[in-house]
């Protein structure tokens, strides 16, 4: 088979990702999807499709997850097979380079949000970014500021138990134990 037909579907649902035409690159996807369910190239692309500016269907986390199957499935693959998904082209260079502009964006997308929950999520699903220690921190600051905004023992004993490694357990375990002394002596007595 000639080198040129042998991506023909993969080009055509690619071309239309690139000019817009968002459902029928989704269907000429799926429909590859079923016939190779481990075809790196079309995961790739429909990590693609995931992360068009523009396509109503945008979605990090789905573009993540396509993008892990792609990489799982390129080096599962044989080295025939990983060279013939090379002349699409798609080798390991071109998804690492999408795994960090994925991580990167993910990240951003935590640090908006600047919660425990959104900080949690990024560190789950996109563990060993290269912003995972800052995430790290970062959940550990926010946790530390809603300690401190409910200022009860309870609230620090939790923090205390969650980030044992965090920054500021040292000045959480000084609040824990002030605020614990403070309710054990309300009545003055101990």
């Amino acid at each position: 088979m000639p080198c040129a037909a042998q991506f023909f579907a993969e080009r055509s649902a690619e071309h239309n990702l690139a000019r817009g035409k968002w459902e029928k690159a989704y269907g000429q996807l799926i429909k590859l999807k079923a016939k190779d369910s481990a075809n790196a190239v079309v995961d790739f692309l429909l990590s693609q499709y995931y992360l068009q500016v523009g396509n109503r269907a945008r979605q990090l986390d789905s573009a993540n997850q396509f993008l892990k199957k792609s990489a799982l499935n390129f080096q599962n693959a044989s080295q025939k097979v990983r060279d013939r998904w090379k002349r699409f082209p798609l080798d390991s260079t071109q998804l690492q380079q999408t795994r960090a502009r994925i991580d990167s964006m993910a990240f951003q997308r935590a640090a908006d949000f600047n919660t425990v929950g959104g900080y949690e999520f990024f560190l789950f699903e996109y563990a060993g970014a290269a912003q995972e220690q800052l995430a790290t921190e970062l959940l550990h600051e926010v946790a530390y500021v809603n300690a401190l905004r409910l200022n009860t023992s309870h609230a620090f004993y939790t923090y205390l138990q969650s980030y044992p490694g965090a920054s500021r357990y040292a000045d959480a375990r000084m609040h824990y134990e002030k605020l614990l002394y403070q309710e054990q002596t309300v009545d003055k007595r101990l």
